[in-house]
């Protein structure tokens, strides 16, 4: 759960996981990225963004879901401009937070559900 604060231009959220193999070149391509969207505006916002809306990137590639993003071995998170329109931008981050609630798991991962 993201409490931001934007111009109302899309931002892109990646996630780090450390591979299994320990691999370093492995784990700088290996990445999952969504989207956030803020309204613009002087109020607060609230968004939420569940794991089903992440997809994988290898190499600035869409990769294929084969599995569930490795939650526990997170290690980075990154937050970026998304769109190439020219000008000032602003993303006010007041917190984030990652919560445990209830979900689907057999529905979760389908590829129909991450667009």
């Amino acid at each position: 759960e993201f409490r931001v604060r934007g111009d109302g231009r899309c931002d892109r959220i990646q996630l780090w996981f450390k591979s299994k193999w320990g691999d370093e070149t492995r784990e700088a391509t290996r990445f999952w990225v969504a989207h956030l969207q803020t309204r613009g505006g002087p109020y607060w916002e609230r968004i939420k963004i569940p794991f089903n809306r992440f997809y994988p990137i290898k190499y600035e590639q869409i990769t294929a879901i084969l599995h569930k993003p490795p939650t526990m071995k997170l290690y980075s998170l990154g937050i970026y401009p998304d769109n190439q329109i020219p000008g000032d931008f602003s993303l006010e981050i007041d917190s984030i937070r990652a919560l445990n609630t209830f979900v689907d798991e057999d529905n979760l991962y389908c590829p129909e559900n991450i667009w």
